[in-house]
């Protein structure tokens, strides 16, 4: 497993600060979500992962200092939630529960990302002491050989035996997370059933993002057409099985942004709101340190100081500001795949 290296936009490919007009934005930290690496390491070798895409770097392994974390909680406080779902697997964290004993501190919603291998009975019943919102449990194949293929390293029996106990102790706060690429979409058609049989209830869907790793692994992005027409066939299983689903997707696709808008408007959702609110109140930190803004195809940068205005004022994330209130959207946004839509019930 090595670390991703190479990313397709940088800071320096958005406009200067001063070239750009102020937007006057009174940020409050509880009204923030931070996102927080905790570490690089995974006791998974999945071949999708966005994260570990370069095999030649075996090595570099980081952890965010337990002290270092503590004092960003602390110059963060109070935010509205803290997310560990970045890079490695947040239950391989030597620390992870002290970790979660300065997120209670600093938050009334702590949400994870995880494989669920390692949420044993044990894990389970020390969760209950945090104010857990979510427990997202990533799930790429719904059969022994399609999991094995997806999750390498992992174990079917033991996802299903974790989850079905999760959905038991922490009810709807467990969700079910799935990459969509070429290599799952048959597999991924009986997610629905499962999560019905493990009494889960909500599922999110994503694109797969393209990168140098994964394609010389095999996973390939599946074209606008089959997707969505896996989208819809999931569409009309969630029906069956009462579930609220949700996509995240490029809409650089003629083809998938129209499905995207039409579903939008299903929902409710004006068909003209292309605004993204997501630099005004989210960003995250990496293991090394390093600020990764809200998409997740910039490249992560240093952060100066451990402090709000250093963090949620970082330079990333006010030149994005300005270009977004200007309608100068950078490529970047226009190919993220943030911003879920429903489209199930």
């Amino acid at each position: 497993m090595g670390l991703r290296l190479d990313y397709p936009f940088e800071l320096k490919s958005l406009k200067l600060s001063q070239d750009l007009a102020p937007v006057k934005f009174k940020l409050k930290s509880e009204d923030c979500v931070l996102g927080i690496g905790l570490t690089s390491r995974c006791n998974f070798n999945c071949p999708f992962c966005y994260y570990h895409d370069n095999q030649e770097i075996t090595d570099l392994k980081s952890d965010l200092p337990l002290e270092i974390l503590a004092q960003i909680l602390k110059a963060l406080f109070p935010l509205r939630a803290i997310s560990f779902a970045l890079e490695g697997e947040p239950f391989c964290y030597p620390h992870f529960f002290e970790a979660l004993d300065l997120a209670k501190e600093a938050t009334q919603e702590i949400r994870l990302c995880t494989n669920a291998s390692l949420l044993t009975i044990k894990n389970q019943e020390r969760l209950k002491d945090y104010p857990i919102s979510q427990i997202a449990l990533s799930i790429d194949g719904t059969d022994e050989t399609s999991y094995a293929f997806m999750h390498q390293g992992g174990s079917f029996k033991r996802f299903l035996s974790n989850a079905k106990a999760l959905s038991v102790n922490f009810g709807e706060q467990v969700i079910l997370s799935s990459l969509l690429c070429e290599q799952n979409l048959t597999s991924i058609l009986e997610l629905p059933k499962l999560a019905y049989r493990l009494g889960i209830k909500t599922l999110n869907f994503t694109q797969f993002r393209p990168h140098k790793n994964a394609l010389l692994r095999g996973i390939r992005e599946a074209s606008a057409k089959k997707l969505i027409e896996t989208l819809e066939a999931l569409k009309l299983k969630g029906q069956e099985f009462n579930l609220e689903m949700y996509f995240d997707g490029y809409a650089k696709d003629p083809l998938l942004n129209a499905w995207i808008l039409k579903e939008k408007a299903l929902h409710q959702v004006p068909k003209d709101d292309l605004f993204c609110p997501m630099p005004w109140f989210y960003t995250s930190i990496l293991s090394n340190g390093t600020l990764f803004p809200c998409c997740g195809d910039f490249k992560p940068e240093p952060i100066k100081e451990y402090t709000f205005e250093g963090i949620f004022e970082h330079e990333y994330l006010t030149r994005l500001r300005s270009l977004i209130f200007q309608g100068e959207i950078p490529k970047a946004c226009l190919e993220c795949s943030h911003g879920s839509i429903k489209f199930c019930p």
